[in-house]
C-alpha cells in the first residue's frame, strides 16, 4: 500500500511541476513556439487516446486472464515493441500511402488516407499499442495473491477486478502514458514524411537548413523549457519502472478464469494484434510482389510469386553495405550501453548515491529528444582540431555515441531488475573470501546473470539499429545505415524496392524478438 501511495504522490508532483512550466512557457514564448508546443501535446494527447484503449485490453486479457496461445501473441506483440518506427510508417504507408494499394486501387494519389495528422496520429498510436500492454501488464501482473483472494471473500472475481486489480494497475497507466508521451514528441521520424510540424520535427528541420538550437524558430528560452518538461515526464515514468528494494517475493494473484468467453475473446485479440501487426507486414509482401504491366493507354498490376521472389532475393545485394553499417554501429551501441548500464544499474544496486545516479542518467537520456542528441555530438566532435576533425568524418563515433544515448536507459532499467536475484548473503560471502568491487561485479553481475547481459544486450541492439532521429544528423560521408536509408527513401512513396529492404529488416528483428524473449524466459527461471 504504501507504494501506491508513494506513486500518486509522485504523480501529483509530477502534475503541480507540468502546470509551472507551462505558466513559465507561455510567459518566455512567441506565438511560434506556442504553435509547436501545441501541436506536440496535442499529437500526444491523440495517439494516448487512440493507443491506451487497444493497450489496456491486450494488456488486461494476456496478463490477467487465462488466454490461450498467449506467449504466440506475445511473440508478435515484443517484435512489434521494438519494431523501427520507420519500418511500421512504410508498412502503413504501403497500404494506404500515396503509393498504398488502397490508394491505387479505390483512392486517389492526390489525397490518399494516410497523410497529414491523421497519419501522424496512426501511426504513432500503432506503434504504442505495445508498450501500453508491457508496462500495464507489469502493473497488474505484480497485483498481490493475498489481496486479491481476501477481496474476493467479500465478492465476486469481477468485482475483485474492478474494485483492487484495476486501481492497483492506475499508477501503471499513468506512468504508460508518459513513457509514449515522450516516445512521441522526441521523434520526428513521421511527423517529418507527412509534415507536421512539431518540437522534434522543428528542430531538425531547422538545423538540416543550417540553424543550430539557439538560431531556431523555438528560441532558447521555450526550447529549454519544453525540454524541461519531456525531462520531469520521463523522471516520472523512470521513477515507477526502477525497482523498490526488497527482499520478499510477494505471490501473484491466480489468473481470471474467461469461462465460455475464453475463444470470443481470443478471437477480438486476434484480430487487433493481427491488424496492427499484419496489414503494415502484408502491405510490404503485397507491394514487393506487384508487376506493372502496359496495355495500351492503361497499367495493369498484378502479384506474381516470381516478382516478389526476384525482388526479395535481390535485396541483400543491392542493399547489404545498409546492413552491414547498421550492425556495426548498432553492435558497438550495444556494447557501450550495455557495459555502461550494467555498471550504472550495479551500483544502484549497491548503494543509494548510485540508485540516483542511474536514476537521472535514464530519464536524461530518455528525455532528450533526438535530433537535440545529434546537435550536442556536433557541437562535442565538429571542431577545427585533427583529432575531432578525424573522429566526426572519418570514424562512426559519432553516430554510435547517439545510438548509445537513446539505448542506456533500457540497459540500466533491464540490469537494474535483473541485478534483484543477487542475494545479499551471496556478496557478503564473496566480500569475506577477498573478492574485491571488480571481481564481485564480473562474478555476479556477468557471469551468474549471464541472462540479464544478454536481454540487455538483444534490447539495446534492437534500439540502436532502430534509431533515426539522434544519428540522422552525425552520419559522417560513406556511411549510411538502413533506417537512414529507408527514411531518404519512404518519402517519395513505397515502391517494391522499399517493401524488399523493410521485410528483410522485419525477418531480422522477428528473430531479435525469439532471442529476447527465450533470454527472457532464461531470467524469469532463474529469478
Amino acid at each position: 500500500m504504501s507504494s501506491i501511495i508513494q506513486n500518486r504522490k509522485t504523480i501529483f508532483l509530477y502534475a503541480w511541476g507540468m502546470l509551472a512550466l507551462v505558466v513559465l512557457f507561455l510567459w518566455q514564448s512567441d506565438a511560434i513556439a506556442v504553435s509547436l508546443a501545441r501541436n506536440t501535446m496535442w499529437l500526444c494527447s491523440a495517439v494516448c487516446a487512440f493507443s491506451l484503449p487497444f493497450g489496456l485490453f491486450l494488456a488486461i486479457t494476456m496478463f490477467r486472464t487465462d488466454l490461450p496461445f498467449r506467449r504466440c501473441l506475445a511473440v508478435l506483440l515484443i517484435a512489434q515493441l521494438f519494431l523501427p518506427l520507420y519500418l511500421q510508417m512504410a508498412g502503413w504507408d504501403a497500404a494506404f500511402g500515396k503509393l498504398g494499394w488502397q490508394t491505387m486501387s479505390y483512392g486517389s494519389t492526390a489525397r490518399p488516407l494516410l497523410s497529414g495528422w491523421a497519419a501522424a496520429i496512426w501511426i504513432h498510436a500503432a506503434a504504442a499499442v505495445p508498450w501500453f500492454v508491457v508496462i500495464i501488464g507489469l502493473g497488474l501482473r505484480d497485483v498481490e495473491a493475498v489481496v486479491a483472494e481476501a477481496a474476493v471473500l467479500n465478492g465476486t472475481w469481477i468485482q475483485v477486478f474492478a474494485r483492487v486489480t484495476l486501481p492497483r494497475a492506475l499508477a501503471a497507466t499513468v506512468v504508460a502514458v508518459l513513457w509514449i508521451c515522450v516516445m512521441t514528441a522526441g521523434d520526428m521520424t513521421v511527423t517529418n514524411v507527412f509534415q507536421v510540424r512539431t518540437f522534434a520535427e522543428e528542430l531538425y528541420t531547422g538545423f538540416a537548413l543550417g540553424n543550430d538550437f539557439n538560431a531556431s524558430v523555438l528560441g532558447i528560452r521555450p526550447g529549454a523549457l519544453m525540454i524541461a518538461g519531456m525531462l520531469l515526464t520521463s523522471l516520472t515514468a523512470i521513477r515507477w519502472l526502477t525497482p523498490e528494494p526488497s527482499n520478499d517475493s510477494p505471490r501473484r494473484a491466480r489468473k481470471f478464469a474467461l469461462g465460455h468467453w475464453r475463444w470470443p475473446v481470443f478471437g477480438v485479440v486476434v484480430v487487433i494484434v493481427m491488424g496492427l501487426f499484419g496489414v503494415p507486414i502484408v502491405s510490404l509482401i503485397n507491394k514487393a510482389g506487384i508487376v506493372v504491366q502496359s496495355a495500351g493507354d492503361e497499367r495493369l498490376r498484378s502479384w506474381t510469386w516470381m516478382q516478389f521472389g526476384t525482388i526479395l532475393f535481390q535485396a541483400p545485394a543491392r542493399y547489404g553495405e545498409y546492413f552491414l553499417w547498421t550492425l556495426v554501429t548498432a553492435g558497438i551501441s550495444s556494447a557501450l550501453a550495455v557495459v555502461a548500464g550494467a555498471m550504472l544499474a550495479w551500483w544502484a544496486t549497491r548503494r543509494r548515491l548510485g540508485g540516483a545516479c542511474a536514476f537521472l542518467t535514464a530519464s536524461v537520456c530518455f528525455a532528450m529528444p533526438g535530433p537535440l542528441v545529434g546537435m550536442a555530438l556536433i557541437g562535442l566532435l565538429n571542431h577545427p582540431h585533427e583529432v575531432t576533425i578525424f573522429l566526426y568524418d572519418k570514424t562512426v563515433v559519432a553516430p554510435v555515441l547517439a545510438m548509445t544515448v537513446k539505448a542506456l536507459p533500457l540497459a540500466i532499467l533491464v540490469c537494474w531488475q535483473g541485478y534483484r536475484i543477487i542475494s545479499t548473503e551471496s556478496l557478503a560471502a564473496a566480500t569475506l573470501d577477498g573478492a574485491g568491487v571488480v571481481r564481485r561485479f564480473f562474478s555476479f553481475g556477468i557471469v551468474r546473470c549471464w541472462p540479464v547481459v544478454l536481454v540487455a544486450a538483444l534490447v539495446t541492439f534492437a534500439v540502436s539499429a532502430a534509431d533515426l532521429a539522434a544519428n540522422i544528423l552525425v552520419m559522417p560521408p560513406g556511411v549510411t545505415t538502413v533506417a537512414v536509408r529507408i527514411f531518404e527513401l519512404v518519402h517519395a512513396g513505397v515502391d517494391n524496392q522499399v517493401a524488399s529492404i523493410c521485410l528483410w529488416v522485419v525477418e531480422m528483428y522477428f528473430v531479435v524478438a525469439n532471442a529476447i524473449i527465450w533470454a527472457a524466459r532464461l531470467l524469469l527461471r532463474r529469478d
